[in-house]
This record gives structure tokens, C-alpha cells and sequence, in this order.
């Protein structure tokens, strides 16, 4: 199989030399952007050294918490995005910690992560989440139960 060669110049795009904008669509991003995208990298970091930092998964919790206040605002600047693509992208904070709720064992308020999520409307497989939430809560209650 033949890889194919790209060379560089015909991929990186050079800016018009009459433009001083140095952002890339134009104009500066807003500022809940610029703190959401830093926090779904943060997010993914401090996840991946949980095991490692005396606090890692609590500072993943509340770098999630942190992206998740902000996901109204990020949503309603994300508007042209939403127009382009016909919904909004994943949201890592409402991911990392349904995920994080759900190897505890809470449930319910990861029921309720996803739904939030879903309702804001977020992409992600939130509707199969809480479908397989809803049975291990169920068949947990059963076992409680009797």
C-alpha cells in the first residue's frame, strides 16, 4: 500500500498579508471558550495522573464542576458552531465525571449529569448512559430490596 506524500506548503494555509488578525477566525475568542477548551485539556490531564497526585481524582472532580458551570455560556458563544455542524460538540466535563459517578456507584446523580447534558444538548451517548445506568440502579435496588 502506498502511503501518500503530502508536502507541507500545500497543506499549511498562510494568512492574507493584508489582515492583522492573528486569531484564527478573525477575532478574539471569548473568554468562556478559551477557559472551556483549557479545561477539557486540563480535565484529560489531571484523569490521566488520578492514580498518581494524593488529590488527582478530586482535582479532575472539580476541573469538571469547574467546565460544567460554564457549559450555558459556552453553548449560547458556541451559536455558529451549533448553525454549522447542527449540534453542539462533547462536553469532556459532563463525560469525565458521568463517568467518575459511575464507577462509584452514584447513579442517580449521574442519571442526572446525563441528562443535564443531554438536555443542554451536548453530543454523546447520553440516552444509551442513562438506559444502562437505569438497569444497574434498578437491579441494585432489587438486591437491596430482597
Amino acid at each position: 500500500m502506498t502511503r501518500l506524500q503530502l508536502d507541507p506548503d500545500d497543506v499549511l494555509l498562510e494568512p492574507d498579508d493584508d489582515t492583522e488578525d492573528t486569531e484564527p477566525f478573525g477575532e478574539a475568542a471569548h473568554p468562556a471558550l478559551e477557559a472551556h477548551f483549557a479545561l477539557t485539556m486540563e480535565i484529560g490531564r489531571l484523569y490521566m495522573l488520578r492514580d498518581e497526585a494524593p488529590d488527582g481524582l478530586d482535582d479532575a472532580v472539580r476541573a469538571c464542576l469547574e467546565q460544567i458551570s460554564m457549559a450555558d455560556e459556552v453553548a449560547f458563544q458556541m451559536a455558529d458552531l451549533v448553525d454549522l455542524m447542527g449540534r453542539l460538540p462533547s462536553h469532556k466535563g459532563y463525560h469525565q465525571l458521568a463517568i467518575i459517578l459511575e464507577k462509584r456507584g452514584d447513579l442517580d446523580r449521574a442519571i442526572r449529569l446525563c441528562e443535564q447534558a443531554r438536555a443542554q444538548g451536548w453530543t454523546g451517548d447520553w440516552t444509551k448512559r442513562i438506559e444502562r445506568m437505569e438497569k444497574r440502579a434498578a437491579k441494585s435496588r432489587v438486591r437491596i430490596g430482597g
